[in-house]
């Protein structure tokens, strides 16, 4: 893949569990953007959150410590509880009303950045 007339040697996008967290986190922003206003706060965190699982895989794999690499693993599985928890407040508030498929997407995500954290 060229960037910039460069070759790319990002290799996070490489990973499934990237490709996976971003294809989600875009389909959670079309989600979001549809919350009435007053969900404004709320339409914020879910997209803050769903974007930082792919963004902390990114960073971490362009760390050469393994040690900073996993913690950044490690926030990336943490962004993905606490989107599983913003949607279920959602799902509550009957902004959404579909729940189990996402939650579904998110457990596998969680699992395959346990993957990275083990290796």
């Amino acid at each position: 893949m060229q960037f910039g007339g460069m070759t790319n040697n990002f290799n996070f996008q490489k990973l499934e569990v990237y490709a996976r967290s971003k294809k989600l986190s875009v389909e959670l922003i079309q989600i979001a953007t549809n919350f009435p206003y007053k969900y404004k706060r709320i339409t914020d965190q879910l997209i803050g959150a769903s974007i930082s699982i792919s963004l902390n895989l990114a960073e971490g794999s362009g760390r050469f410590n393994e040690k900073e690499k996993k913690q950044f693993y490690r926030i990336a599985k943490a962004s993905a509880f606490e989107t599983v928890a913003i949607l279920e407040v959602c799902y509550e508030l009957r902004i959404i009303r579909e729940l189990e498929s996402l939650e579904k997407e998110l457990k596998e995500i969680s699992c395959m950045i346990s993957g990275l954290i083990k290796r």
